[in-house]
């Protein structure tokens, strides 16, 4: 089985790298988005909702598609994802004018992803005074999280960082007033990962939905595809730490079973992967040549996984996996520190986030990067 899939990774090559060395010849991505929607559908834990039609203006939807528009165009170039009203686009985001449960939803893989536009329509203050007044903080911030949503459906993480507040930063960390501002950007690393990623059928993460029970608490360590929590249906981000031979890149393997960019070596700034743990993931490694190799690869890949916040305390990293690919073509090392929003958290975010200056690590999992660095094995952290 991994053998079949390896050899098709290497038939699939030639055409990963005339898409890595030339992206803007891909397929424009076309979204169209939805303000009429009554249709029914599923948030990315599965829950079921109905869409409310958002009742706004045309001039109003106008400048949203606008807005959002100009932050692809920023970031891509014209002509490269494309946003215009309707149904039935590469992408489809349904902008609901139902009571919001929060800013957005990135929804199921290759359906829908929705934004709540009463989120910024009736949000107050402590006065009783509107958050986002018609005009342009409304469309401001509607724009900003379309824009977001469309982000993850190509594949990008959430960014946890708030030095600056980015598209990609995590809606709940957006201060109103920066929201209205409609300032913020996509980095070049969320540039690059939708560039690598344009050419795919689908750049979303799998959500095998509750099909696999979660394992047991405590430290795991094993070479079978890694399960990080205990918990259902949490969207983890996880800052990434990686090493491997010049050109490889790491990702994971999307609902389309393609594989999906989240970063490399070349990286300047922190690099992100955010997933859905409802399931093991198939995390996995593309070295130069155009090879894949999956973590669920007999004898690819073996990890390690420790739990140093069992009680959801402040720590400053809920859960750490490293993982090891062993492969012809050399060893790839992946280290994942990972946070999550956890709504049934007192504190509701349990874990902190590294600042621009640079990561904080706890006890063992400085010891694993310094041995990333040093380019050693760091197996004996886990008893292997």
């Amino acid at each position: 089985m991994a053998e079949t899939k390896r050899v098709a990774a290497c038939a699939a090559a030639v055409l990963w790298g005339l898409a890595a060395g030339g992206h803007a010849h891909a397929q424009p991505k076309t979204v169209k988005v939805d303000f009429d929607s009554t249709a029914a559908y599923r948030l990315n834990t599965g829950e079921r909702r109905t869409a409310v039609p958002s009742l706004l203006l045309a001039e109003t939807r106008a400048a949203i598609l606008a807005r959002a528009q100009a932050k692809f165009d920023a970031a891509l170039g014209a002509g490269v994802v494309t946003l215009s009203e309707g149904r039935s686009g590469d992408i489809d985001i349904i902008m609901s004018g139902e009571a919001p449960p929060l800013y957005g939803n990135v929804g199921r893989p290759g359906r829908p992803g929705v934004v709540y536009t009463e989120t910024f329509r009736t949000l107050v203050d402590a006065g009783g005074n509107l958050v986002y007044p018609s005009g342009d903080p409304f469309r401001n911030a509607a724009a900003e999280t379309l824009a977001h949503e469309i982000g993850h459906k190509l594949g990008v993480a959430h960014n946890p960082r708030t030095d600056p507040y980015t598209i990609m930063t995590e809606g709940f960390r957006v201060p109103p007033a920066v929201r209205a501002q409609g300032v913020r950007q996509f980095t070049a690393a969320d540039v690059k990962v939708m560039t690598t990623n344009l050419p795919l059928a689908g750049a979303e993460f799998k959500i095998d939905a509750f099909s696999q029970a979660p394992p047991a608490g405590g430290e795991q360590a094993g070479s079978a595809n890694p399960q990080m929590i205990g918990d259902n249906g949490i969207d983890f981000s996880a800052l990434a730490t990686f090493a491997a031979p010049p050109g490889a890149e790491f990702g994971f393997i999307g609902y389309r079973d393609e594989f999906v960019f989240q970063g490399d070596l070349t990286a300047a700034d922190l690099q992100y992967m955010t997933f859905d743990y409802s399931a093991p993931i198939d995390f996995a490694v593309r070295f130069a040549d155009g090879t894949v190799y999956r973590s669920s690869d007999p004898g690819v890949f073996d990890f390690g996984l420790l739990d140093p916040n069992p009680n959801r305390t402040d720590r400053t990293v809920y859960r750490t996996l490293v993982g090891e690919f062993d492969t012809p073509q050399g060893t790839a090392t992946l280290r994942l520190d990972v946070a999550a929003f956890d709504p049934e958290s007192a504190g509701g975010f349990v874990a902190a986030v590294p600042g621009p200056s640079g990561v904080v690590l706890a006890g063992v999992g400085a010891a694993a990067v310094a041995g990333f660095r040093a380019g050693r094995r760091v197996w004996g952290l886990f008893g292997k």
